[in-house]
This record gives C-alpha cells, structure tokens and sequence, in this order.
C-alpha cells in the first residue's frame, strides 16, 4: 500500500504527523473489529444492510478501479438509477472499509485499499449481518 496515498488521505485531517499512525491503523489491519450494528444505516435492519451491500459488492466486483473518480461517480450513478439513498449504500461501504464511524469516504479508501482488499472486506461485513 503506497504511503503517499494514505498521506494523501488523511493531510487535511491531521494536526501533526503522530496522528497519522492512529488514524491510519484501518487501512493497515487485516481484521477489522466493529459491532454488525454500525454497518446499518439509520433504521436499516442488518437484513436490508447485508442486501445493499451485496449488491455493492456485485456492482465494484466488475468495476475499474483505475481512476477513483470514474468509480464513484459510477457508483453514484448506479444508486440513483436503483432509486436508492446515498446513505443507504455508502453509510455501510465506509464503516465496512474502514470499521469506524467517522473515517475518510468509502471511495478514499478503497483507492488507497485497492479493489481486492476492498471486497475483502466488504465480503467480511456482508458475512458479519448474516
């Protein structure tokens, strides 16, 4: 994982360069920790979660990651033509890339996870609200 991406995301957040470590322990973790309840959005139960998220997991499984804004605004796109809520989708694909409540957006961290660790652990959160 190149350090210049992670720099990149997290520069406007920091106060200082010890902060990176902390706030960068997501992107380095094989296993991420988190209660299945963070992944629902609002009044989402973990049954309507786990069906958005796959269907997230379908839709990134067969995109090009190649360009992070390209991939967003595609996904974006495939959201409205659903007539879902951002929220909906993308309150879960964050706290599923990240395991945190507040972190960077899910497309900022899949860019600097990459496409196959960001399924990873989208697979893993999907597993988690069965």
């Amino acid at each position: 994982m190149p350090w210049t991406k992670i720099v990149d995301l997290f520069k406007e957040r920091l106060n200082n360069l010890l902060e990176l470590q902390e706030k960068s322990e997501f992107l380095l973790s094989d296993d991420l920790i988190y209660e299945k309840e963070l992944l629902n959005w609002k009044q989402n139960t973990s049954e309507v979660t786990r069906n958005y998220l796959q269907s997230c997991y379908d839709k990134l499984s067969t995109s090009d990651f190649s360009d992070k804004q390209v991939l967003e605004q595609g996904i974006i796109n495939w959201i409205k033509e659903n007539n879902w809520s951002n929220g909906d989708v993308l309150w879960p694909l964050r706290v599923a890339l990240s395991g945190q409540k507040n972190s960077p957006g899910p497309f900022e961290i899949i860019n600097v996870l990459g496409k196959e660790k960001g399924l990873e652990r989208i697979k893993r959160a999907i597993e988690l609200l069965k």
